[in-house]
Order: structure tokens, then sequence, then C-alpha cells
């Protein structure tokens, strides 16, 4: 497949096959956060213009009342960055998108927040 000039036309031969390799690490497990009312995955993403492409494990949050996703992350996310996400959500879902990260906020909950930070994720394309 080659390169689309279209900028939503992202998901390439190279970028399905780096998706597929970070899902086959993913673990199954996936919890209830019981503090509120999101299902939080076990996800890995990488930023879409490194060219090492290196992935990042993070916890997505998932909530039927937004119509984005949650990242809770050990470090500060690159604000403004396209990134490919990817989480399991069950052994025969894989969710695969790409999104815009926004600023990342420390946790607010201490202190077992405090090595934790929350970044919001648009979905701009699923698979």
């Amino acid at each position: 497949m080659t390169e689309s000039k279209d900028p939503f036309n992202t998901f390439t031969d190279e970028t399905l096959r780096r998706a597929e390799e970070m899902c086959s690490k993913l673990s199954l497990d996936f919890t209830i956060d019981r503090r509120g009312h999101s299902t939080l995955y076990t996800g890995a993403m990488s930023y879409l213009s490194d060219p090492v492409w290196e992935h990042q494990t993070v916890t997505v949050a998932e909530s039927d009342d937004n119509p984005w996703l949650t990242l809770i992350s050990d470090k500060p996310l690159n604000a403004e960055r396209r990134v490919l996400l990817v989480f399991r959500k069950s052994k025969a879902e894989d969710v695969k998108v790409i999104g815009k990260l926004s600023e990342s906020e420390p946790g607010r909950r201490k202190p077992e927040d405090d090595a934790r930070y929350i970044t919001r994720f648009d979905v701009i394309r699923d698979r």
C-alpha cells in the first residue's frame, strides 16, 4: 500500500503491522474502576511522527458518558501529538485508533496518584 496524501488516511501497512505487534504484547486483563464509571484496559501507544516507534504502556479509561478516552501514564504525554493507541477489550476485540493528546495533568487523588498523569485522548480515526 502506498502512502496517501490524505492526512486522515494514516493506516498504512506499516502502521497496521506495528499496531498488531503492540496488540500481541497486551494482556487480556481489564478491571472496573470502582471510584467512577470507567472501564480500564491495558494499552500501548506510539507517537506517529517518531521514527523509532517506541511503545509506551498506558491504562485506557473508557466511559459511556464521554466521547473521548482518558489515558493514565507514568509520565506526562506530549500534548497535541498524534498517536496510535491500541488496547484489548476482550479476546475477540482489539481496538486500534489514531488520536490527538491534550495536556497531561498530574493525578489528583493523593497519595496513590502521585506518579500518575491523566491525559485526554480525542479519537481522530479508528479502524
